[in-house]
């Protein structure tokens, strides 16, 4: 039963003083569990220890933290913090990288997740795989695709630094598959926090023959001036 209240609480809960006192706690709070609050009470007065723990009112749709400390005999005082926009924000937090997690597994496009201090490869999807010719994400972080600068480890670190520093980062990338077959790609850089650690997401489209083409639309300029 409630016996004094502060106004941050009557601000919390949208009564007053007078509506709260005399009144039980699970009167004032929907939905909190009767029996929950007895058996923590009842530790706190056997103990004389303090103890806090989390609440959730479904009618009200708020969650609270709640902690309990002995005054005297029969009596506590018991703290209401509302943490409702922060359970709100951990609940959307874990559907969108479950989203996350759903599209990253079924996207066409390639996409790998590096350390963006180290630029080790954390993560990658199905179509990173064969992008490579591999076919599972071990093979592919065991494996040395890299190739000489400009298309070295050094340089793909430098630009994943970049992309954790400054932000999205666009470039054109020559890769060698397992074959030995070497390929362009189109990379998006960009910084990303995933499971409360930031990283660096790669995505990449093969445009080898896109870039063939370009050369050789290219070569074609040569001749022609040639010609002229």
């Amino acid at each position: 039963i409630f016996r004094s209240v502060n106004p941050a609480f009557e601000k919390q809960t949208g009564l007053r003083a007078q509506e709260i006192l005399g009144r039980r706690v699970t009167e004032v709070i929907p939905d909190i569990q009767e029996t929950t609050f007895i058996q923590r009470y009842a530790r706190v007065a056997e103990t004389g220890q303090s103890i806090v723990f989390e609440e959730a009112s479904e009618p009200l749709g708020r969650h609270y933290y709640i902690g309990a400390y002995k005054l005297g005999e029969g009596r506590f005082a018991t703290v209401f913090q509302d943490i409702t926009d922060r359970v709100r924000a951990e609940e959307s937090l874990r559907e969108s990288e479950k989203r996350f997690r759903a599209l990253f597994r079924q996207s066409p496009v390639s996409i790998i997740v590096h350390d963006k201090d180290t630029g080790e490869i954390v993560d990658a999807n199905e179509a990173a795989y064969t992008s490579y010719g591999f076919s599972s994400l071990g093979e592919l972080q065991s494996s040395d695709f890299w190739l000489d600068p400009p298309y070295s480890h050094q340089e793909a670190l430098a630009w994943i630094r970049e992309a954790a520093a400054a932000g999205t980062q666009v470039l054109i990338w020559k890769s060698r598959k397992v074959t030995g077959e070497t390929f362009w790609e189109q990379v998006h850089l960009t910084s990303v926090t995933l499971n409360g650690v930031e990283r660096v997401l790669a995505t990449s489209i093969d445009i080898t023959d896109r870039a063939r083409a370009e050369e050789a639309l290219a070569q074609e300029r040569i001749l022609l001036r040639t010609v002229l």
